[in-house]
């Protein structure tokens, strides 16, 4: 994942403290200016994830504000969360039938400050998750973009998340 680990599951309470925040740009353009990122990285032709190397590592959840905040602000996919997989610069891409090479596509010297970058981003609305603005089962979402089985359709709807131990929704298990 983008950050590292101190145990040995990929899970929010074994994240370590964190030195660069993250953004998978499928489909958004490369912010530039105050947004500018440390390194560029071209995960498949025209899809990109940006680092931001900070000067100092940062705890955890700060860094999950930061990158959800920054996702917001440039349009970016999901994926701000911590235990987020990224490809590898020089791997290669098995999602596609030619099988691109990941490619490092800029890295600057230097780092930015997690507290400069505080200040760029606004705060968002508390409903802003990773997939977008969230809904409860009440709220008129539409129709799912795919067909779904009555028991898909429950997940779609929020009426029957997967849980996790700690009976925080487990996003992966669910989708």
């Amino acid at each position: 994942c983008c950050n590292l680990l101190e145990g040995p599951r990929r899970k929010k309470e074994n994240t370590a403290p964190i030195s660069a925040l993250w953004a998978d740009l499928d489909g958004a353009a490369l912010p530039n200016g105050d947004l500018q990122p440390t390194a560029i990285v071209e995960s498949s032709p025209g899809k990109f994830h940006i680092y931001y190397a900070l000067d100092a590592p940062i705890p955890p959840e700060t860094a999950e504000d930061l990158n959800r905040r920054l996702a917001h602000e440039i349009g970016a996919d999901s994926g701000w969360h911590r235990g987020k997989l990224l490809r590898l610069p020089f791997t290669t891409n098995h999602k596609y039938d030619d099988r691109p090479i990941v490619g490092l596509v800029s890295i600057e010297n230097g780092f930015r400050s997690a507290r400069k970058l505080d200040e760029l981003l606004p705060e968002i609305e508390d409903n802003y998750s990773e997939a977008g603005p969230t809904h409860g089962p009440d709220d008129d979402v539409g129709e799912p973009p795919v067909v779904l089985g009555q028991q898909a359709l429950k997940v779609w709807r929020g009426e029957d998340p997967r849980y996790k131990d700690t009976g925080e929704i487990d996003t992966s298990a669910t989708l």
